[in-house]
């Protein structure tokens, strides 16, 4: 087995993630914010050249459109990460 290259854009969506987590508990924490019972909700699509990358959390979804001519076609990038999802219901029980 190889090890994954990881590539520029997805460290630089990682990181974004990551950050984003920590402002939120640090704004939380230095306002006294109860955040157990909230949510969030975010996606991100960049695309470069012929590759698109994806970062989503929540049920947030990312849709590519694309047309050639007349032709219009949309496909879903992600699913959203819902309890209406048997796979996502077990993971956060």
């Amino acid at each position: 087995m190889t090890k994954k290259t990881v590539k520029p854009v997805e460290q630089m969506l990682s990181k974004s993630f990551d950050a984003a987590h920590r402002d939120l508990l640090n704004f939380a924490t230095s306002n006294n914010i109860d955040l157990t019972m909230s949510g969030a909700t975010c996606a991100v699509a960049v695309w470069m050249y012929s590759d698109v990358y994806a970062a989503w959390m929540g049920d947030a979804r990312i849709l590519a459109a694309s047309t050639v001519g007349t032709r219009c076609q949309v496909d879903m990038l992600t699913s959203a990460h819902t309890t209406e999802d048997a796979r996502e219901l077990e993971r956060v029980r």
